[in-house]
């Protein structure tokens, strides 16, 4: 007897997003992937955590009716899951 296992390759990624003046975007805030509109929460250190993240992203951060868009390119890595940034987020008030 055999079982088949559906393989899915992906490309997880931990991202580093921090404010201008350096310090990380406040755990809690929200990113979310544009193209796809998979979202995803801001931890501590301003990390968030992408279970497959394209070699080309862009993603929008929100925090209390404040947001920014950052564009995320991914590395070529041997790296399983790299950590990346960080990236700069200028929070800005939402139109």
């Amino acid at each position: 007897m055999f079982v088949e296992f559906a393989m899915l390759r992906e490309q997880p990624a931990l991202l580093v997003l921090q404010l201008p003046n350096g310090q990380p975007v406040p755990a809690g805030a929200t990113a979310t992937l544009v193209a796809t509109g998979e979202a995803a929460p801001v931890g501590l250190r301003g990390e968030t955590y992408w279970p497959n993240l394209p070699l080309q992203s862009e993603i929008e951060v929100t925090l209390q009716g404040s947001r920014c868009r950052i564009a995320i390119h991914r590395p070529a890595t041997t790296d399983p899951q790299p950590r990346l940034g960080p990236y700069t987020c200028a929070l800005r008030a939402a139109p």
